[in-house]
């Protein structure tokens, strides 16, 4: 479907998205309906670090459950991460599981950016994000990539909803730059909001919008990128987690 995209002939580019696990903030949503009190970069809740580990044991020790044979876990060959601290710390997971390099990609951040709201105002008011300093500190294996300063990687105004559809494109057309016509195996670990930005474009359905694809914390969907065909494998894939450890 997108090969005029990238001007290469594809192969068989496999595609996971990955939902960052269960953050402060969505643990703060599902406890009071309210985003009163939400951090602009949350860390990732006691149930989303166990949901975390469950994740990267299953992608190191189980296998696609569209595949028909197993014990050589998914392969990766590249594993990327938003720049929020939510995403970068269950890559991370992934990451040292794996025993491979975790890449920042700034593009794959969620919708709106970097934020707060004044409770006065009501104005989303913008913030830095991690500082190159924190991320030394906080995951010194981290490839940064040279998205992220000393000053943060966001510093610029609330994202608008014209501009995530605009920037999905753009993560399209760079993904197949970098990886299109290859076997590559590529892991990105994302956010929600994006991923309905994201499928929209792959799918060319962005006159349909408004649209939702719900999408678990710690939930995996596959897109594979042939010559002739954009195939989603399977979507919000959770069924490795115990049912007591699903959340949205």
């Amino acid at each position: 479907m997108y090969s005029e995209i990238s001007g290469k002939g594809f192969r068989k580019m496999r595609l996971y998205f990955i939902r960052h696990a269960q953050s402060e903030n969505n643990a703060l949503y599902e406890r009071t309906g309210s985003e009163n009190g939400r951090s602009d970069d949350a860390r990732l809740s006691e149930l989303g670090k166990v949901q975390a580990q469950h994740l990267a044991e299953f992608i190191m020790n189980g296998f696609d459950p569209t595949e028909k044979s197993n014990g050589k876990g998914f392969a990766f060959t590249h594993i990327y991460c938003s720049p929020m601290y939510r995403a970068i710390a269950t890559g991370t997971y992934i990451s040292q599981a794996l025993g491979q390099p975790l890449k920042v990609w700034k593009d794959w951040h969620e919708c709106g950016g970097m934020y707060l709201t004044n409770p006065i105002t009501g104005e989303k008011e913008p913030r830095p994000g991690i500082t190159l300093t924190q991320a030394r500190e906080w995951f010194p294996e981290l490839l940064t990539e040279g998205y992220i300063k000393e000053d943060g990687w966001w510093n610029r105004p609330f994202e608008e909803d014209g501009e995530r559809d605009v920037r999905a494109r753009r993560v399209l057309k760079e993904l197949l730059s970098r990886h299109g016509g290859t076997d590559d195996c590529v892991a990105v670990v994302s956010h929600a909001g994006f991923y309905v930005h994201f499928l929209t474009a792959v799918m060319g359905l962005e006159s349909l919008r408004p649209l939702w694809f719900r999408m678990h914390n710690a939930g995996i969907s596959r897109f594979d990128f042939e010559t002739e065909n954009t195939v989603l494998v399977f979507h919000n894939f959770v069924s490795y987690l115990p049912p007591d450890l699903r959340s949205v």
